[in-house]
């Protein structure tokens, strides 16, 4: 017969085996919880950043030098005055109304970019109304009317914006970066507008001019390939050349053609369709067809733009 205490021992032998099994068991499912945790944590960082750009204004240091050390230069403050940012306007213009409201418990009330925004859209009106008069010296009132709304919209002061680089120094409230691409583009628009203020006061109207004229100056240009390929106003392009050219205005011919009748007698919109001849003078340059009267002489348009190759000196 075997000793008690051997087999005592024995039991706590395998008592201590089973404890060491339970302890590895649990191991790997402790483990895999810990996985999860940090995977699902990776993805929503991953998720955030893809979903918000980069931001140099999440940390105050890092935004204010890269104003002195990038952006101010690029839109022609001297250094002596970016060593004291806070005397120039450029800050403010920079600070949406979301950013300021969320730190207005602050001692210093900071100042959002809406006056600026009202500011910068007449200054820029005045700016591209005296070179849209300097360079189409025989265009009426109506026309340089139209052409400066061509140039003076929501897309080419978004695209201002964009080239600029201004994006990343736009200090947002975090319900505005949630909003994501929703509000981008007027957000945008905005702060074009509030950099040119911010120019204006702070270093005057030529400055103001030579950095937001050359931006504005490429959608105007005749020789422009992108204007020339396809253009955003067909309608209002042709009838500026034909004033230039010939002092005429375009007009347009329209029918209503039915794609197909199912019945007699039946006219609904879904069954016809539109097209539409351009001239001038009395020379037909354009035919186009679309769903809506509107869509047809747009394509009539454009027809004659390509046929006529207009920004090569077509002459009727």
């Amino acid at each position: 017969m075997k000793p008690k205490h051997n087999k005592s021992k024995s039991d706590q032998i395998k008592r201590g085996h089973a404890k060491q099994h339970r302890s590895n068991s649990n191991t790997p499912k402790l483990f895999k919880i810990k996985t999860n945790q940090q995977k699902n944590t990776a993805h929503k960082k991953k998720r955030f950043s893809e979903s918000s750009p980069q931001n140099l204004w999440e940390t105050e240091s890092k935004w204010l030098e890269s104003i002195r050390l990038i952006l101010g230069p690029n839109l022609g403050y001297p250094s002596s005055m970016l060593t004291k940012l806070n005397k120039t306007h450029l800050l403010e213009a920079l600070t949406h109304r979301t950013y300021a409201h969320e730190h207005k418990d602050k001692e210093i009330q900071l100042k959002d970019n809406q006056r600026l925004e009202f500011l910068g859209d007449a200054i820029l009106g005045y700016i591209s109304t005296t070179k849209l008069y300097e360079y189409f010296p025989n265009l009426n009132e109506g026309e340089l009317s139209a052409l400066r709304a061509t140039l003076i919209n929501r897309t080419s002061l978004r695209d201002v914006a964009l080239e600029a680089g201004l994006e990343p120094f736009l200090r947002l409230g975090r319900g505005e970066v949630k909003m994501g691409e929703a509000a981008r583009d007027a957000r945008l628009a905005d702060l074009s507008e509030a950099i040119i203020a911010s120019l204006y006061l702070d270093l005057g109207i030529e400055v103001t001019t030579l950095w937001i004229w050359p931006f504005l100056d490429k959608l105007i240009q005749p020789t422009s390939q992108n204007q020339k390929a396809k253009s955003r106003d067909p309608k209002t392009d042709l009838q500026h050349w034909s004033h230039q050219r010939h002092k005429l205005t375009p007009y347009y011919n329209t029918d209503t053609v039915e794609a197909k009748v199912l019945t007699r007698g039946s006219n609904k919109p879904e069954e016809r369709y539109y097209r539409a001849s351009v001239y001038i003078g009395n020379e037909c340059v354009g035919h186009g067809q679309g769903r809506t009267k509107r869509e047809a002489q747009r394509k009539a348009a454009q027809d004659a733009l390509d046929k006529l190759d207009f920004l090569n000196n077509y002459e009727l």
